[in-house]
């Protein structure tokens, strides 16, 4: 099952180079996606329902 999320941390990393900051495994079906304009997208996929993912952004980490 980490096999999944760590395929799609890749994808963001490698793909996605140009706007991603950071990527972390949250947990084994999550991941949280940094952006370079510190917005942040969650993604997450269900372990019972095969093909069920949920995808949140969020605009900005407010930062001091």
């Amino acid at each position: 099952m980490l096999e999944g999320i760590r395929k799609l941390k890749d994808i963001a990393e490698i793909e996605f180079a140009d706007i991603v900051e950071d990527v972390f495994i949250t947990d084994v079906n999550q991941l949280r996606i940094i952006l370079k304009d510190n917005s942040f997208i969650d993604v997450w996929y269900s372990l019972k329902l095969k093909g069920r993912i949920v995808i949140i952004g969020r605009e900005r980490i407010l930062m001091d």
